[in-house]
Order: structure tokens, then C-alpha cells, then sequence
């Protein structure tokens, strides 16, 4: 299928892209790097990266979202790695490969969900309570367990999103759930993971009551 479209410049310089019947701000490769203070090279390496996405090529020059440039000026775009002791985290990726800007979403439901106290220390200082907030508000209920969802919304004075309707009606998706029946079929078995599962509550109630209570401004 074939879009038309359609490049204008107003008289002020700004450059306007009509595709689809809407109609967008672009900027050129070169005035993304003025706006963001780097080198061509480099932006050509976010749009390769995937940090910024193109709207267009024409006459092969990539055009971007100005807004979006706009947005990417006021948060850091370097190559942002993790640090080594996040790695347990990732057990199925390359930790030098993960980017904490790029990859936000990723990293903080893995760090909020099943991570200890020095990584979620990293997270608060690495990205703005707006940011985590946001998280938990667009991301949250389907990205972190019941228990997690309520204690970070707690945290950040936030109400997450709700669970999308067609993963409440998976059963083996029912995350509020699985601890209740992990323990009624461990009474018929005898009781041995019911106790595994409750030490493991246990520890997990005490690793986010010390996170809160430093939160808090206590020890």
C-alpha cells in the first residue's frame, strides 16, 4: 500500500510533513543534532539504536518527529549501561547489550519486581519519581505481580493502570490468584511447598518494608 506524501516549509524554516491525512513537524538529521548538541554520527546512531525513529526519508535524508527530538534533548541519550550487578536479573540477555534509557520499561519491572535493595537504590537514583510513576500507571499491572503492583503504587502515590481485559481472562495468567492455589494444592500434597512459598513471602514482605521505610526517611 502506497502513502503519499507530502514535504512543506512554512516561512519561519519549520518543516512540515503531511502523511495518511496528518500532518507532523519534522526536523532533518542536521537540526536533531543542533537540537541535541551531538554529532550527525550519532544521531544517525540513535535511529539505528532505535533511541529516535524516523518519519520519512526523502531525497535520502531521514526526517524525525521535532517533537519527539525535542523531548530526547531533555533526557540523556548516551549509551547508558546497566550495571553488572543487575546481570541475575537478565539471565536471557546480554547485560552489556541493555540500554537503561532505551530499555526502561524492561528494567524496571525486573528491578522492582525481583530486585534487592542496592538495585532498587540504582533505579531511584537513575530515573525521576515521574518516570517510575509513570511506569506503574501505564505499565504496571501487567508487567509486576499483585503484591509488587500494590506495594510500588503505595510507594509512589500512584493508581496503576488496570490489567487489560483479555489477560484477565487467560487462567494461567491470573497472577492475584496463584499464590492461593499453589497453597491449597500443596495441602493435599502434604504442605512441603506451602512452607517454601510462605519463606519466600516472608522475605519478600521484609526486603520492601526496609526499601519503604528508607523511602520514608527511616533506617
Amino acid at each position: 500500500m502506497n502513502i503519499e506524501r507530502r514535504l512543506t516549509q512554512k516561512a519561519d524554516g519549520t518543516l512540515l510533513l503531511e502523511s495518511g491525512g496528518k500532518v507532523a513537524k519534522v526536523c532533518t538529521v542536521s537540526e536533531a543534532a543542533r537540537t541535541l548538541k551531538r554529532t550527525r554520527r550519532q544521531v544517525y546512531r540513535y535511529i539505528e539504536t532505535g533511541l529516535l525513529r524516523p518519519e520519512a526519508k526523502m531525497l535520502g535524508e531521514w526526517l524525525l518527529d521535532a517533537e519527539e527530538v525535542r523531548r530526547a534533548a531533555s533526557r540523556p541519550l548516551s549509551v547508558q549501561p546497566l550495571p553488572r550487578g543487575l546481570a541475575p536479573l537478565f539471565p536471557e540477555y546480554d547485560i552489556a547489550a541493555l540500554n537503561a534509557g532505551r530499555d526502561r520499561t524492561l528494567v524496571l519491572a525486573r528491578v522492582l519486581e525481583n530486585g534487592g535493595r542496592a538495585d532498587v537504590d540504582w533505579a531511584f537514583r537513575r530515573y525521576s519519581r515521574a518516570e517510575l510513576a509513570a511506569f506503574i500507571k501505564e505499565d504496571g499491572a501487567r508487567l509486576l505481580g499483585p503484591r509488587s503492583l500494590r506495594f510500588w503504587s503505595l510507594v509512589l502515590k500512584v493508581k496503576p493502570g488496570e490489567l487489560p481485559a483479555w489477560r484477565k481472562s487467560i487462567p494461567w495468567d491470573r497472577r492475584d490468584t496463584r499464590s492461593g492455589l499453589m497453597i491449597k494444592r500443596d495441602d493435599k500434597r502434604g504442605g512441603g511447598r506451602r512452607k517454601r512459598v510462605g519463606a519466600a513471602m516472608k522475605k519478600v514482605n521484609s526486603r520492601h518494608g526496609r526499601t519503604l521505610r528508607k523511602l520514608a526517611g527511616g533506617k
